[in-house]
């Protein structure tokens, strides 16, 4: 007799010899946890976590180091002052979540060449103030038919 669970909206584990990929596997661990605070709109502790190069110029993680990364002192502290995500934001990462990030960061943390940071939804079009066009000029103005 077999037995299989089943567990819904919970990734497999990856094999400890599987390399862990930024896009599939840490990206959506941040995006999920950590952009509300280190995001487009926020930006606590002047730290953006939306891209590889702002988590390094931030000092969140040393590439190659895991244990001297600040991303994995904060989200393996057992202060619940210092721990991210804070308690109002939310439970701890999981263990294997954890494991993914350290994984990665051993790794030398390789993401996306081209990545861009997350664009601020403030700056969209339709939040901006509406602002009347210049009056374009015309070659003949015998053409011009209304002001």
């Amino acid at each position: 007799v077999h037995c299989v669970v089943v567990l819904l909206g919970v990734a497999p584990p990856l094999l400890a010899q599987e390399p862990v990929d930024y896009a599939k596997h840490i990206k959506p661990i941040l995006k999920a946890r950590c952009y509300t605070c280190h995001g487009a709109l926020k930006q606590k502790a002047k730290l953006r976590l939306d891209t590889v190069q702002l988590m390094r110029d931030g000092g969140a993680i040393m590439a190659g180091d895991d244990m001297a990364s600040a991303l994995i002192e904060r989200v393996t502290t057992k202060d619940a002052d210092r721990r991210m995500p804070p308690a109002s934001e939310g439970e701890p990462l999981t263990a294997a979540q954890i494991e993914l990030l350290k994984r990665w960061i051993r790794g030398g943390a390789k993401g996306i060449a081209s990545e861009k940071p997350e664009p601020d939804p403030r700056e969209h079009w339709a939040f901006r103030t509406i602002e009347r066009p210049k009056v374009p000029s015309v070659k003949n103005q015998a053409w011009v038919r209304n002001p």
